[in-house]
């Protein structure tokens, strides 16, 4: 599972824990600046200021323990060429295969903050790992935790007028990290250059190009997720040159109507116990499902939980994605 996608139910937690942190965190990072203040290189004259969705935020023009909270975090500095030092990994789902990759290849072996189900770094946690810089444009967690985790470093998180990482674009959350980190340059090569690998490859596989799609997911507590309406798996299809459904089409369809998800192909990911879906007999009846025009690749399906310039550039350098993708437009009745 994506880590920064949590299930619905799961996105928020108890504000009443939270709050009785609060007092213990405070003075933990107080403690923290005034014992560890030699341990930072970075240069405050070079300091850059940035606004996001729950205030203002003073960059360290150097930062030297850099803390990604989330992998699409992690893949948006890794696309940048820059590898943090600090990073929370979800010990029920690891880390996806770009994301080890790119580890592996750079050589790096970044210190762990292990958490959980609960998709959710405790901020006790964060006062040990001594960052100067958190990077967490794709944590859901901000409304409960940006006070307390912007008392222990400068946090970077979504700009206005976003309220979710749901909301935020894929050039949007590499350009945020990139200004953090001094990389605006390398970000908009990054962007110019995917969009370019994207139009080729819909070049490449024009079977696919203008086929109705929907991402459907089963999360842990059954039944189907639509996710394929949230904008930004919508735009992630569109890569592929895909149409994703209307907007305006049920996040969470009854299992007793899933006609939401008749489309020309449909993508799914399972969670749970995957027999609830496919021997369901609505689900069997769909003509999307009896064609065989229905895709479970994890590559594709995972990458699509927060789209990255990392996991974008994997899925379309995939030969699995691709015949995939082919296997099924190649179905479609005319």
């Amino acid at each position: 599972m994506n880590q920064t996608t949590p299930s619905r139910s799961g996105r928020r937690r108890s504000r009443l824990v939270l709050g009785a942190m609060v007092a213990v965190i405070a003075l933990l990072a107080a403690l923290l600046g005034a014992c560890g203040s030699n341990d930072s290189d970075s240069d405050s004259a070079g300091e850059i200021t940035l606004e996001n969705a729950f205030g203002t935020s003073k960059i360290p023009a150097s930062p030297k323990r850099i803390l990604a909270v989330s992998e699409a975090d992690l893949n948006a500095a890794q696309a940048l060429g820059v590898t943090p030092s600090i990073v929370a990994e979800y010990k029920e789902f690891p880390f996806n295969t770009w994301t080890t990759d790119a580890l592996t290849k750079g050589g790096a072996d970044p210190e762990r903050i292990w958490t959980g189900t609960s998709y959710e770094i405790r901020t006790e946690d964060v006062v040990k790992a001594r960052p100067d810089l958190i990077l967490a444009v794709g944590s859901w967690y901000m409304d409960d935790t940006y006070k307390q985790l912007s008392k222990i470093a400068p946090v970077v998180t979504f700009p206005k007028p976003f309220t979710s990482p749901s909301d935020v674009d894929a050039p949007t959350f590499l350009r945020t990290v990139a200004k953090a980190l001094g990389k605006e340059k390398e970000a908009e090569t990054v962007i110019a250059d995917t969009d370019a690998k994207a139009a080729q490859w819909r070049k490449d596989n024009p079977s696919v190009v203008g086929k109705t799609a929907a991402l459907a997911v089963q999360y842990i507590g059954g039944g189907l997720s639509n996710d394929s309406v949230e904008p930004y798996v919508a735009n992630y299809l569109k890569m592929f040159g895909l149409v994703p459904p209307p907007s305006t089409d049920p996040a969470k369809p009854s299992m007793e109507d899933l006609s939401s998800l008749d489309r020309d192909i449909l993508i799914l990911n399972f969670y749970a116990d995957r027999k609830e879906i496919t021997e369901n007999s609505v689900f069997k009846n769909l003509a999307v499902v009896r064609d065989g025009r229905t895709i479970e690749n994890k590559a594709l399906s995972e990458a699509a939980g927060t789209p990255t310039y990392l996991n974008m550039n994997y899925v379309l350098d995939n030969a699995g994605v691709r015949d995939a993708l082919t296997a099924a437009a190649g179905k479609v009745k005319s």
